[in-house]
Parts: C-alpha cells; structure tokens; sequence
C-alpha cells in the first residue's frame, strides 16, 4: 500500500514538536470530518527545525556547500580536482550531488554544477540519504529544466539505479510523477530505460 492508498488526517503530539528533534513513527489516520473513511496508518520521518533556521543552516558543513548554494564553478573545479570528498555527507546524508540535484534553480549555472558533479569519477550516483532517496530520485522529482536530458542521459551514463526504492518502496519514477514542472517528460525518459 503506498501513501496515496491512504485516507484521513493525522495530529502530532505537541510533546513530540522539539527544534532540531528527528521523528519516526507511525500515526493514526483520523477522519477529516465526521462520516470521512479512514484507512490505516501512515509512517513518517520529520526533522523539525525552527523556522528562524535555513535549511542550509542545518546542513553540516563540507566543502561543497557553498560552492553548490553559489553555484561557484571555479571553486567546485578547484574542489573537485582536490582530495576533498565529493561525497561527503550531511547530517542527513545528502551529499553534493544531493545537493545539486534538489535545487530549487534549475539555470544554466545550476545544472552545469550538477553535470560538473556528474562527470567526477569519484561521485557516487547511488548513494542514499537518512530517507534512502539516491540523488536521481531527487532530481527526478524536482527537476524543473526545460531540457534536462542530457542531465538525465549523465546520470544513466554514471550508473544511476533507474529501479533503487528508497525507505517508502518508491523508485524515480514514483518521484518523477510528484514533479510539479516536468513529470511528463521524465516518466517518458524512465519508461523508455
């Protein structure tokens, strides 16, 4: 049963809403209004930071950080012919290419950081975060580029896993169908690898 299976609404316990606490559990599927089905209970993973914090500010830091947010392309040259490790990851265990693969700005400059971190030998494709999300299933869900073949056609080439599932049981191509921009064209390019 995936997420979209259930139905109703859920409340966290006050108790359990801490800055900075990382949440893991199963909540009760309640009824939106009297008379609504409810079915099940649905899991989730928060980590609850205060709204003052940045979502880079929660990061631990590595080298790459900056130069990914600035999307400085002499540095991250710099960094990547050094012995600095590319995929070094935060605390939650997103790496540059997470990083880059999540951007909200999908310019020139954003994807030739991303293509950049693609072409380094040593970048791993495959690795998962604390949620077991590679970085192609970020990318396939937030990808917002008119033309972001060749990008993908990188990843294929790197060995992306177009089938890896992360914690949910959900590939890519489940991530491609939430891409509010480009879901179309990027469940084409999975379904035709």
């Amino acid at each position: 049963m995936s997420t979209a299976d259930r139905m109703g609404q859920f409340k966290v316990p006050m108790s359990l809403l801490e800055d900075g606490k990382e949440i893991e559990d199963w909540f009760e599927l309640e009824p939106q209004k009297p008379g609504d089905p409810v079915s099940g209970k649905l899991r989730l993973r928060l980590h609850l930071v205060s709204s003052g914090a940045s979502s880079v500010e929660t990061k631990t830091k590595t080298p790459f950080l900056e130069v990914i947010k600035n999307k400085d392309l002499v540095r991250l040259e710099e960094l990547l012919k050094s012995s600095a490790d590319v995929n070094e990851a935060d605390k939650r265990k997103e790496t540059a290419l997470h990083w880059a693969a999540g951007m909200n700005d999908f310019s020139e400059d954003g994807i030739t950081v991303l293509n950049k971190l693609l072409q380094h030998t040593k970048t791993n494709v495959n690795i998962r975060n604390m949620d077991g999300n590679s970085p192609f299933h970020v990318f396939c869900k937030r990808c917002t580029a008119p033309d972001c073949s060749k990008t993908f056609d990188l990843f294929l080439q790197r060995g992306a896993d177009v089938n890896i599932q992360n914690d949910l049981g959900e590939t890519p191509m489940h991530q491609a169908v939430f891409n509010q921009t480009m879901n179309l064209f990027m469940i084409d390019m999975l379904l035709k690898n």
